[in-house]
């Protein structure tokens, strides 16, 4: 078993990779958690591209900062987030309630699958989704389930294709928390960091992250160049064990984990540490007890981020209606419907503090709803409590056990009574 590190000067990488890697040092410190900021000399770049690159980029109408005020009504959380641009949280504010920030640290960038059988020039088939046919798009999520920017790449490539060529799909989500991030007032001394899949992840991406100041947890997948490198990376790695080349002009590591037997993570970060930790398995055959083994920091804080996107793709279909003769746009609407709905849900536990199932949300949501379409039926003007002859008609007494013929009848009760009857409800309860 070789070393978990590789140490300077003993193996050296293939000639082809040497001019992009370099071997770190042993020192401990080179093994810590980069807290600084990726680029020293580098600045903010101005965006200038525009996000039509990578199709239609639709912004999330999560981007209020703050709570709301406690006499806003769950139906008007729901309509504000679906119609956002007529409709501001700001007059709801107070300044006794907490500020709540909705764009955090922590960020996962993917694919989801709108599941669909209407006739759609952007429904296609999408390895690794549970739909033989599905609308693709691409969204990201935050560590508090919040969602930015929904876009609809168009792309015929094949998924796992060179992901070089898909560059200008993560720019576009790049420049957008780069320009998000100076309209935020006060401004976050934090970079935003990144869980980008194995369908982008490239040398040429961490090199924009690195240019813009940001980290990234980049899942690499084999057709990431250069590809000479991961047999080599590969080679004699036993179980469980795991192996670490450094990229010293990107502040960045290449780290190759062996999760099973045939089965290996490779890992590009700028962002996690490469210290032994103990981390929690399950056994997959019976009996499925858990143990502890040991691994890298850089997985687990993989495996905490990479299925948010999936999280909020399973919450959203979770009632949604698929049928094969709905029309493309009402599948469209019927999907940013619910998409809203899950987004001002979060958003509701996250200001009040509550723990609400989906369930529960939208069965409150619709009870506010009900009150404010249908309102409750007012009291007629001649329902009072009050003895009315009825002129020649004559009716059996109806409290009990009088039965005597009357004329006076309680229009409120609907009730013929006696006057001594009427006098004997009304007043002796």
């Amino acid at each position: 078993m070789r070393p978990r590190y590789m140490l300077s000067g003993n193996i050296s990488p293939p000639s082809s990779a040497m001019a992009l890697y370099s071997t770190p040092r042993s020192d401990k410190r080179t093994l810590q958690r980069n807290r600084r900021w990726p680029g020293s000399s580098a600045t903010r770049s101005s965006a200038t591209s525009t996000l039509s690159r990578s199709g239609s980029m639709l912004s999330s109408c999560l981007q209020c900062r703050t709570s709301t005020c406690r006499r806003i009504s769950i139906s008007e959380r729901v309509i504000c987030l679906i119609l956002h641009s007529r409709f501001s949280f700001s007059k709801y504010m107070s300044e006794s309630h907490l500020s709540l920030r909705v764009c955090y640290r922590k960020i996962a960038v993917d694919e989801g699958g709108l599941p669909s059988w209407a006739n759609s020039k952007y429904r296609k088939y999408t390895p690794g989704k549970p739909h033989p046919n599905a609308i693709e798009y691409l969204v990201a999520v935050d560590e508090n389930f919040f969602a930015f920017n929904i876009t609809w790449p168009q792309d015929d490539s094949k998924k796992y294709d060179d992901p070089e060529k898909k560059l200008d799909q993560m720019r576009a989500y790049v420049t957008y928390f780069v320009e998000y991030d100076k309209q935020q007032l006060p401004r976050s001394k934090q970079p935003y960091i990144f869980y980008i899949d194995s369908r982008w992840a490239s040398l040429k991406l961490m090199e924009l992250l690195h240019e813009n100041q940001l980290f990234g947890v980049l899942s690499c997948g084999e057709n990431m160049r250069p590809k000479v490198l991961w047999s080599w990376i590969k080679a004699d790695l036993a179980k469980y064990d795991w192996w670490s080349i450094g990229l010293p002009r990107l502040s960045a590591n290449l780290v190759c984990v062996r999760t099973k037997d045939k089965v290996y993570l490779k890992i590009l970060t700028n962002y996690c540490a490469l210290k032994e930790i103990q981390y929690k398995k399950r056994k997959r055959k019976f009996p499925m007890t858990e143990f502890y083994v040991a691994a890298c920091d850089v997985q687990k804080e993989y495996n905490a981020f990479k299925c948010k996107v999936d999280q909020l793709n399973k919450a959203v279909l979770e009632y949604f209606r698929l049928s094969r003769y709905l029309d493309d746009k009402v599948t469209f609407t019927q999907f940013f419907i619910h998409l809203f709905t899950v987004q001002s849900w979060t958003y509701y536990n996250a200001c009040t503090g509550r723990s609400l199932s989906q369930l529960e949300y939208r069965v409150l949501v619709l009870q506010e709803l009900a009150v404010e379409i249908l309102p409750p039926p007012q009291p007629s003007v001649l329902a009072v409590h009050w003895p009315k002859h009825m002129g020649g008609r004559t009716h059996n007494c109806q409290y009990s056990p009088c039965r005597n013929n009357c004329t006076y009848f309680c229009i409120a009760c609907e009730k013929w009574g006696c006057l001594k009857c009427l006098e004997k409800a009304h007043l002796n309860g």
